[in-house]
């Protein structure tokens, strides 16, 4: 009975995830049909500006002066109905962009390690020299010359420190920075 029951939760999750997922696809569907519609639309302004302009310059050779004509009228609410539309589907578009899941946020910041106060860092962006224990009876770190011991404990101390971790696009196995092909599936990604 409760082997049931654990596998009635996962394919409860199961669909959920499904759902979810086939919802995200079609918000992104809908967000880029509207954004081509957008376009589309913008375009078809632009056209219309250039009627615009046509039958003003007619309007005004004609005339010796500039006259708002039938034609010009039906042309201005052409854009005026051209705007408000652009305007409604951008608001739309906004609406259900903020209804999409972020891909790409911001990195994660990992929290600093134990800091001695009476340690100054630098006001730079590398990582300062890392003290490297040398094997004696008092088990003190040897530093740089420019920084003073330690008095709390022999422990490195390091900030917040930010590692890049380079995936195989094939079969998601780490890789180094500078491999061209993957070692595990002999793929090459460069």
């Amino acid at each position: 009975m409760e082997r049931m029951s654990f596998l009635d939760d996962i394919k409860k999750t199961i669909n959920r995830g499904v759902n979810q997922a086939n919802q995200n696809t079609q918000r992104v569907i809908g967000s880029g049909k509207l954004t081509f519609k957008i376009k589309g639309k913008k375009e078809e302004l632009e056209q219309v500006y250039q009627q615009l302009g046509k039958a003003a310059y007619q309007s005004w050779s004609s005339n010796k002066g500039w006259v708002q004509t039938e034609e010009i009228s039906r042309i201005l609410q052409q854009i005026s109905q051209l705007d408000s539309e652009i305007t409604a589907s951008e608001q739309e578009l906004a609406n259900l962009k903020g209804q999409l899941p972020t891909i790409a946020g911001p990195s994660p910041v990992l929290p600093p390690t134990q800091v001695n106060p009476n340690v100054q860092m630098p006001n730079h962006t590398t990582p300062p020299p890392v003290a490297e224990p040398v094997p004696s009876n008092n088990h003190q770190p040897i530093l740089p010359p420019n920084q003073v011991t330690p008095s709390v404990s022999p422990i490195v101390e390091r900030g917040p420190v930010a590692s890049v971790v380079y995936i195989c696009p094939f079969c998601a196995h780490q890789v180094a920075e500078q491999d061209s092909s993957c070692k595990h599936c002999n793929q090459r990604f460069y």
